[in-house]
């Protein structure tokens, strides 16, 4: 698989996430977001949602949100600030 698509399949969820929520971002957003279809976001994550969401955080969000000023990071802010607070 090359690594180019996956990272852009993240990179799409990443800004997703961050534009609709956590609850609200699907699967179809990161595919159109990405400019890929849904069968390619499952090819390189077979888990779906939660495996992107997971590999979004693991790869590119601590970076990001430990970085970014607050009010900046959209969902991130509220989410995800916590979890790295409690880590």
């Amino acid at each position: 698989m090359a690594t180019g698509g996956r990272e852009r399949i993240l990179e799409a969820t990443y800004a997703c996430v961050a534009r609709y929520g956590l609850g609200k971002t699907t699967v179809e957003d990161a595919a159109r977001e990405a400019g890929v279809s849904r069968a390619t976001v499952y090819r390189h994550f077979p888990g779906g949602k939660d495996q992107l969401v997971a590999e979004v955080w693991e790869e590119l969000a601590p970076d990001r949100v430990l970085s970014m000023p607050q009010g900046e990071l959209g969902f991130w802010d509220e989410e995800l600030l916590d979890l790295v607070s409690l880590a």
